[in-house]
């Protein structure tokens, strides 16, 4: 994980310097105000650790199905009556992932010191799920930690069921595109040229399209290699830019909601995501502003999980959530209206579960819409492409055997 150099102020009036290993900034911040320090400045110590997260965030992060299955199996071994020191032994020597391992391995110990299950889950944040982390606090406080915990693995779930429907639907337009890139690329890489030598030895003129079409066929060929090495620089800059500076990650989510026809889709998840984890933390008896701020650190889109953040701090100064959501301008008035209903009913938790049902229904239409569209574009597309490019290299034989005849 990524290295943090901190200038942070104590309670006595100190002011001290330390070095913490987190995996984004914005966690960083909870856990340093968790401690007591007032923060003067925060800054990333590059490295190649640091560099290498910045390419692969995800890389620090507990898998999904195997982190499904340690839950599976703590919450059978709790409801068997064992304890939480005795169920982390058990499982330990049966985990596969070596993150998850290293984890409830660690997490194993702080818990054999004292510590209670969240507080020792707490200190992967970044790693391990916000939400997860919010449950743990409530179960255990409750002492309903079974029923909460099957209410995380439920939510994982339907989450990871609809991100794998959304991911699944998109592969095939993906691989047409590829296809047709590659394929275009070929021809003007390999075959352009093989008529270019072959055009040569005729004494005419070749026609204006044609020579456009050897030109360009020339410059790429002649600088392919640093073509493609700019473009991957491009991307792997823009990777970084868009995880390292939070403006330009804003402005890449804001983006992304803005493309037409993937827009709406992005829009779709994104309040599904919203309602399901805010309803899954209500359900678990957490606190209205604790529920938003996990909220606000689950959700995928930046814009989304600042305007969460927001809302947070307006109903904690005792304004109402649906208003506050209705301030943002970002909601849909669904979402905006069942939360009203919710609020004013004391059934929020069911109101937002009817949003991310409705909007879970509305994501299979949309897909179904979209796939139907982007495919016959994609071949349409790669047919036009590819049919002007054959033309316009044919196109002189065609006039060399009008000319003969």
């Amino acid at each position: 994980m990524p290295e943090f150099y901190c200038k942070l102020g104590t309670s006595g009036g100190d002011i001290i310097e330390k070095i913490y290993v987190s995996t984004d900034m914005k966690a960083l911040r909870q856990e340093i105000s968790q401690e007591g320090y007032h923060i003067f400045e925060i800054r990333r110590k590059f490295s190649f650790s640091t560099f290498k997260a910045l390419l692969f965030p995800s890389a620090r992060r507990v898998t999904q199905r195997p982190f499904l299955i340690f839950n599976q199996q703590l919450c059978s071994l709790i409801k068997a009556g064992l304890p939480i020191l005795q169920c982390l032994d058990l499982l330990l020597e049966r985990i596969p992932d070596p993150l998850l391992k290293e984890i409830v391995h660690t997490v194993r110990d702080k818990v054999k010191s004292g510590s209670s299950l969240a507080e020792a889950f707490s200190s992967f944040s970044g790693i391990i799920p916000p939400i997860y982390v919010a449950s743990l606090y409530a179960g255990e406080r409750s002492g309903a930690l079974v029923d909460i915990l099957r209410r995380y693995i439920h939510y994982t779930k339907l989450m990871e069921a609809l991100r794998r429907k959304v991911i699944s639907s998109l592969v095939y337009p993906g691989l047409l595109f590829c296809l047709s890139l590659v394929l275009v690329t070929a021809l003007i890489v390999y075959v352009i040229p093989r008529f270019q030598d072959f055009y040569s030895g005729f004494d005419t003129e070749l026609p204006e399209v044609t020579v456009m079409i050897m030109n360009v066929s020339n410059f790429i060929s002649q600088k392919f290699v640093w073509i493609v090495a700019g473009l991957f620089s491009i991307a792997i800059i823009i990777r970084i830019w868009i995880i390292a500076s939070n403006t330009f990650h804003l402005w890449w989510d804001s983006f992304k909601l803005r493309v037409p026809v993937l827009g709406s889709l992005f829009d779709m998840f994104n309040h599904a995501q919203l309602a399901r984890t805010l309803s899954t933390l209500q359900a678990g008896g957490i606190p209205l502003v604790r529920s938003l701020e996990v909220t606000s650190r689950a959700l995928d889109n930046v814009k989304y999980s600042n305007a969460i953040e927001k809302a947070a701090l307006s109903v904690k100064e005792g304004q109402p959530l649906y208003k506050s959501l209705e301030d943002s301008k970002i909601f849909s008035p669904l979402l905006v209206e069942l939360t009203k209903v919710g609020e004013a009913s004391g059934t929020l938790e069911d109101m937002l579960n009817n949003v991310a049902e409705f909007y879970e229904e509305d994501i299979d239409v949309t897909l179904t819409r979209i796939l139907s569209f982007i495919e016959p574009t994609i071949l349409i597309g790669m047919g036009l492409m590819i049919g002007s490019i054959l033309f316009a290299v044919y196109y002189p034989i065609f006039s060399l055997a009008g000319v003969a005849r």
